[in-house]
């Protein structure tokens, strides 16, 4: 077993524990530094050109209130809840929905010729302009700009002239001459407030009212000031506040015309009705009054007497009575007709129905109708909501029909009452003279007439009025207003998602790498995965001379391998310790340098070392240090050469020696156990006050296990970046087993913050020349990471 180390590396012997480590975590943010900062940086000029080349986006908005309707003598709403149905929150959603109705908004794009669009061309790209062209395009041919697309170039050749160019065609034209565009015909009219240079050239194009639409929908909100209220908030996102303020603008007036139609609908039926029946009625009016003018003219008849006028008097009355019964059996004859042909339009208004109960339902119909109508401007009507309505219209539509029918039983029965007094009354005018009873017919139906005339001007002049009178069902709270600031982009946000980006880029994939890292990065993991003792950190080496350690040598590494030198001195203490062994996992972890250089340290104390070249299979130690002697450790191992023969100087110190491999045996294990290798290390530990062994790996031939019962203490090294996790901890299961004497850790090929190194391969290609451009650095630590 190991034997239990000084207390300056007691701090080494956590085992395999994974401790969360603050210094760790500064120390792997200080490695990773460059990396982060020039990602951050190169965000944030990512971002900062976007902040430049957006076009901001303004938030622009409106409220409007919208008010409850109200019925003839109910609430419409009280009408809708007899029927089972929503109201309240149901109507403001069903507004807020028509608000969205792609239907409004296409009628919008119409009216503001928003289909239509102006650029100036940029370097990288064009830039849109709105009311700012120096022209504008009028289209004059029906709807076909709506439904095409195209784009036309505009160039100036002087302040009234200009040329239009589109598939290679180009053609001069002035301020409002027609200009044909592909079969669409539009004039081009000078815009007032813009003035254009020469040679400025423009573009404008036109795409179909559909596809703006959909695009004026997308950018579009409408949503309610709070669930308590029925106020709607009207927003739109748009690059020009003017053109956003308008839309919201038109969009509320078209809202507003749209609902009044709807509303006018009743009215426009029922004086249509009034019309019809006034042209017939004036039609016999006018036969009648022309028959008793040619009786006058051809009997000379003037005048009647007292009791022919009392009569007539009396049945005149009588004959308005059955006239205005005959009037309410015409309308709910027409009212059955309409119905029965399940005509689906507005029902004239029932202001000829005496009947309170028709009136209501008749009032009732043309609402859910109108209710219908406009839901389906933003639904299916496979949707429940108009599903329901539907039911209701049915229902109504039935009951009405039975009304009509039970009104039109009691009225036959009135008017043949009344046409029993009319025969009677008849009968007593017989009596009169036949002039006089002529006279009167005439008279009576003149009067009839009239009264009838009177009645229908009458009701068409209310119905005109109560049209009239019909207003909107919403107002305007606040008008259209834009914000100060843009909503898009936010500097702030894109400031901070860069920042955010340029840390998070870097930082997962190293977070990744360190995840799924297999080698050891640093003196951490070494600590994680032993509980051997790491002795020292050798920082990465790249000059051309091997011999990183002189006399004169104040670099870190020269500092780095004193301190190994001196936690050997401590580790050694013991009498007659002398022998150190290095060993690793596989070839390239750095033995040779690690031997070479250890070896020069603790000959510059004035000790007598000795450095074996053991590694037999593949030695670099005379190849290092370009030594040309043949004869070494294997020759000495078969008797063909003496100790003195095999030692020989290394040329770097003068106490320093190096004891060559010789020729490459093909049996290095069996030369290593041969019984004069014990009298080899007898002799050297007599002459010599250090002997460093340079052995093969430990991880791929069984060399140093061999030669262990030789040395004092181990020195297994590490290689940052190139030795497995895994190979350091089958040296822990070496270490635990006590196979190796007293082991310990050497980290070769650290690369600590700051450290300007990079690192090459062991061998003729083991060197770099050390690159001290911060930029170069730069550049290689984003490389490597």
């Amino acid at each position: 077993m190991p034997q239990e180390l000084q207390p300056i590396f007691a701090d080494n012997t956590q085992g395999n524990s994974d401790p969360v480590s603050l210094e760790k975590i500064r120390a792997k943010a200080i490695s990773y530094a460059p990396v982060l900062i020039a990602f951050v940086i190169a965000a944030l000029l990512c971002a900062i050109a976007y902040l430049k080349y957006t076009i901001p986006v303004y938030n622009t908005s409106a409220k409007l209130l919208i008010n409850e309707e109200k019925g003839n003598g109910m609430a419409q709403g009280q009408v809708f809840e007899s029927f089972g149905m929503q109201t309240g929150a149901a109507t403001v959603d069903n507004e807020i929905e028509i608000l969205r109705s792609q239907y409004l908004i296409k009628q919008v794009v119409k009216d503001l010729h928003l289909y239509i669009k102006y650029y100036k061309p940029g370097t990288l790209r064009n830039r849109e302009l709105y009311q700012t062209a120096p022209f504008i395009v009028i289209p004059i041919s029906g709807n076909e700009y709506l439904k095409n697309s195209g784009s036309y170039t505009l160039k100036y050749t002087s302040q009234s002239n200009f040329t239009v160019s589109a598939n290679n065609d180009t053609k001069q034209y002035a301020y409002g001459d027609t200009v044909q565009l592909n079969g669409q015909k539009v004039i081009i009219q000078k815009n007032e407030n813009s003035v254009a240079d020469n040679d400025q050239e423009y573009i404008f194009s036109f795409s179909p009212a559909d596809k703006i639409s959909k695009k004026i929908l997308k950018a579009l909100d409408v949503e309610r000031s709070g669930k308590q209220v029925s106020i709607l908030r009207i927003s739109i996102k748009d690059i020009f506040p003017t053109r956003a303020q308008q839309i919201l603008a038109h969009l509320i007036e078209v809202y507003k015309a749209a609902y009044l139609q709807d509303k006018h609908l009743t009215s426009d039926a029922t004086i249509s009705f009034i019309d019809q029946r006034l042209g017939i009625v004036t039609g016999d009016l006018a036969s009648i009054e022309s028959d008793i003018e040619i009786f006058k003219k051809q009997n000379n008849f003037t005048n009647l007497d007292e009791q022919s006028k009392i009569l007539m008097a009396g049945n005149n009355d009588n004959e308005k009575e059955l006239t205005q019964q005959q009037i309410q059996l015409n309308i709910i004859e027409s009212l059955e007709r309409f119905l029965s042909a399940n005509n689906a339009d507005i029902v004239p208004s029932a202001f000829f129905i005496q009947d309170a109960a028709l009136a209501t339902l008749i009032n009732s119909y043309n609402e859910l109708l109108l209710q219908r109508r406009r839901l389906l401007l933003s639904n299916v009507e496979s949707n429940p909501y108009v599903k329901n309505i539907d039911d209701q219209i049915l229902s109504i539509r039935t009951s009405m029909k039975s009304n009509l029918s039970s009104l039109k039983s009691g009225l036959t029965i009135s008017i043949n009452e009344f046409n029993r007094r009319n025969n009677i009354a008849n009968a007593t005018l017989k009596t009169t003279p036949t002039k006089e009873r002529e006279f009167l017919e005439y008279s009576r139906q003149q009067n009839i007439k009239q009264e009838l005339y009177l009645f229908l001007l009458q009701k068409r002049e209310e119905t005109a009025i109560n049209k009239a009178a019909t207003s909107s069902n919403s107002r305007v709270i606040d008008p259209p207003q834009t914000d100060d600031k843009p909503v898009s982009p936010d500097k702030a946000s894109i400031i901070l998602s860069a920042i955010v980006l340029g840390l998070l880029i870097p930082g997962t994939r190293i977070v990744l790498k360190e995840v799924f890292n297999i080698k050891i990065t640093a003196k951490e993991d070494v600590e994680q995965l032993t509980s051997m003792p790491v002795v020292a950190e050798i920082d990465h080496y790249n000059k051309p001379n091997i011999v990183a350690v002189n006399k004169e040598s104040k670099t870190k590494i020269a500092e780095q391998f004193r301190g190994l030198r001196t936690n050997l001195q401590f580790l050694m203490s013991g009498n007659n310790e002398k022998v150190i062994m290095l060993t690793s996992s596989m070839s390239g972890d750095g033995k040779s340098f690690i031997a070479i250089n250890l070896a020069s340290t603790l000959a510059l104390l004035g000790k007598r070392v000795v450095l074996m070249e053991l590694d037999l299979r593949k030695p670099k130690i005379s190849e290092n240090l370009r030594l040309q002697h043949p004869t070494g450790f294997s020759n000495y191992a078969i008797g063909q050469a003496s100790i003195n023969d095999i030692i020989t100087p290394s040329g770097v110190q003068d106490n320093f020696f190096v004891i060559p491999a010789g020729t490459i045996p093909p049996n290095p294990a069996e030369l290593i156990v041969l019984p004069a290798i014990q009298q080899l290390f007898a002799n050297l530990r007599s002459q010599f006050d250090y002997v460093i062994i340079d052995t093969a790996p430990i991880g791929l031939v069984t060399d140093a296990q061999l030669l262990a019962q030789h040395a004092d203490i181990s020195l297994y090294i590490v290689r940052q970046n190139y030795t497995f996790k895994q190979q350091v901890r089958n040296a822990d299961s070496l270490y635990r087993a006590g196979k190796l004497p007293r082991m310990n850790i050497v980290l070769n090929d650290t690369k600590t913050a700051g450290s300007a190194y990079g690192y090459g391969s062991y061998g003729n290609n083991y060197f770099e020349e050390e690159d001290t451009n911060i930029f170069t650095r730069t550049l290689n630590k984003l490389r490597n990471k």
